[in-house]
């Protein structure tokens, strides 16, 4: 299976782990883009990320969980613990890639993995 499309929301979006999931062979966008402000919403976030048919990678363990359940046809999320980025990025490149199960027509479904 094909490693999810990632977006980093607004908590993740530092310039090393972004450099670290592209190593690791992701395709990767960040908070802000062309289609994302900096100052989204944590929903305009979520649906934002499934728009673009993207899986939402956040260190918001407390917000998203919420807004998965209010927004159920999200294209999934990637909820990790926040650490300090040395250990963050020392996982990345430590562990095997998500598996992530998709929906039909491509979506991811929810994923909690890190």
């Amino acid at each position: 299976m094909a490693p999810p499309l990632l977006h980093l929301d607004a908590d993740t979006s530092m310039q090393a782990l972004y450099t670290t999931l592209v190593a690791r062979g992701y395709d990767v966008t960040r908070t802000p883009q062309t289609w994302m402000a900096r100052d989204a919403t944590d929903a305009e976030q979520l649906l934002g990320a499934t728009a673009q048919g993207r899986v939402l990678f956040t260190f918001n363990t407390h917000d998203f969980p919420a807004l998965a359940q209010q927004y159920p046809q999200h294209g999934g999320l990637v909820l990790a613990a926040q650490q300090s980025w040395a250990q963050t990025i020392q996982g990345a490149s430590g562990v095997p890639p998500c598996q992530v199960s998709q929906r039909s027509g491509g979506v991811a479904a929810s994923v909690w993995c890190l």
